[in-house]
């Protein structure tokens, strides 16, 4: 809490029940990179165990963060001695989804969950459970790129870190740019 931070990043251990984010994602980090026999393997195969008897045990729930940390699980957890992966797996699935906004008016303009947060071309396993909002994405990208090639950054911090968000800005326009331009480069519209 004592470093610039977007406010949903602020910790309060009464404010909200804890989600996995970002645990689970350093957890399936661990898994993909760490040595089998390295503490810190052990130390992300049981944060991930325990990540996955949390999401069977949750309602559905439309968080993008959690679900796409979760997804890295997905991605890297296979054959870690998992119990109910396979289940995980499902769940995503069914959460995926209900975490896009297909409301193309709030795009560029509100901070919502849009296809390119979630999958990154038509190879991607969730891509059936949102390709009409893919596509219309793609749509979107189009008309909505800036003179110069980049996309606005549609988030604030809201909070007194606004000169620390202004040079954050600047970096994550690059990640933006690049994720777009591969985005509409996978579904062929440039």
């Amino acid at each position: 809490n004592d470093h610039p931070r977007a406010i949903w990043w602020t910790y309060e251990a009464d404010k909200e029940a804890f989600q996995y984010n970002p645990t689970v994602g350093l957890a399936a980090f661990m898994l993909r990179y760490a040595d089998r026999n390295s503490a810190a393997y052990r130390k992300g195969l049981a944060l991930a165990r325990e990540a996955v008897e949390w999401l069977l045990q949750q309602e559905p729930f439309a968080e993008k963060h959690v679900v796409f940390l979760f997804q890295r699980l997905a991605q890297y957890g296979r054959g870690h001695d998992i119990p109910h992966f396979d289940e995980m797996v499902e769940r995503l699935n069914v959460l995926a989804p209900l975490c896009v906004c297909t409301d193309l008016t709030k795009y560029g303009v509100e901070y919502v969950d849009r296809p390119t947060d979630m999958i990154d071309g038509l190879e991607h396993p969730w891509y059936p459970l949102m390709a009409e909002a893919a596509q219309a994405e793609c749509d979107f990208l189009i008309e909505s790129q800036l003179a110069d090639g980049s996309w606005p950054v549609p988030w604030k911090w809201w909070n007194e870190y606004t000169a620390e968000y202004e040079v954050a800005a600047v970096w994550w326009k690059g990640h933006i740019v690049l994720k777009h331009i591969l985005f509409l480069k996978k579904f062929g519209k440039i």
